[in-house]
């Protein structure tokens, strides 16, 4: 049973929290400033040969390249609940699950809790819900009304 919370109120989105994104931002931008570093030591290197200076230039853009994804990355991450479905909004991709497809969750305890939301079928893909989003009770009432993954419903998922 899924308990309700009132439409007015929904869409609710949960940004990722300002410290968050704040240790994301320094992270890519440390990593953005190596790229750079690494790449003006590729092309200043007078005794470099060719082949070290390409590695030292693939090395450099990657590192810029996951600078630049940490940043923006960071800025875009959110979880959106909506009436009938839960969303996660990442740079790179979207989820959605509607309630009625969600079949279990699986709570992981690690350096942070996550919850999986897995769908009913085994076609549709599982959302992961990161704790550092501070959920508020509305939120956590509605996750604790979906039942927990066990080894029977994983056997019985079809496709």
């Amino acid at each position: 049973m899924i308990t309700t919370i009132p439409t007015e109120t929904l869409p609710r989105v949960y940004p990722l929290p300002a410290s968050w994104r704040w240790l994301a931002s320094i992270g890519g931008a440390a990593e953005f400033a190596g790229g750079v570093f690494i790449l003006t030591l590729a092309w200043s290197a007078e005794k470099a040969t060719f082949e070290g200076r390409v590695i030292l230039c693939v090395f450099g853009a990657l590192a810029i390249a996951v600078g630049v994804y940490l940043l923006a990355g960071a800025q875009k991450a959110k979880v959106i609940l909506h009436s009938d479905a839960i969303e996660t909004v990442g740079l790179l991709s979207t989820r959605r699950l509607r309630f009625q497809d969600i079949g279990a969750k699986q709570r992981r305890q690690g350096t942070l809790t996550n919850y999986l939301l897995y769908p009913k079928r085994k076609s549709q893909r599982k959302i992961r819900l990161e704790m550092a989003y501070g959920f508020d009770t509305n939120f956590l009432q509605r996750l604790k009304t979906i039942p927990d993954a066990d080894s029977h419903f994983f056997k019985s998922r079809p496709n």
